[in-house]
């Protein structure tokens, strides 16, 4: 009897390759247009040398900048949370 797989199976990577990467995204996120305690936010390099260019200060920024990035901070975390049962029921 011959063993019917899946060839699509194996070109879904698992969520756990993902993690790394959605963590670094929220992290740059965070530190480019999130101010923190203590630390102002980068802006990004095109946002920047646009400030830069345009003799911007942040406080002259829209405040949808910074909403926007909390938004899409906040959906990111909720799409993919960081489980802890996940990490650990994980095999590969």
């Amino acid at each position: 009897m011959a063993l019917i797989t899946n060839k699509t199976e194996n070109l879904i990577p698992a969520l756990s390759h993902f993690k790394p990467h959605l963590k670094a995204e929220i992290e740059t996120i965070s530190t480019d247009f999130i101010e923190c305690i203590n630390i102002l936010p980068t802006y990004g390099i095109i946002l920047r040398n646009y400030m830069d260019r345009e003799k911007f200060i942040s406080n002259d920024l829209p405040r949808f900048v910074k909403d926007y990035a909390i938004a899409i901070t906040e959906a990111l975390k909720e799409r993919f949370p960081n489980s802890e049962l996940f990490d650990a029921l994980n095999i590969f």
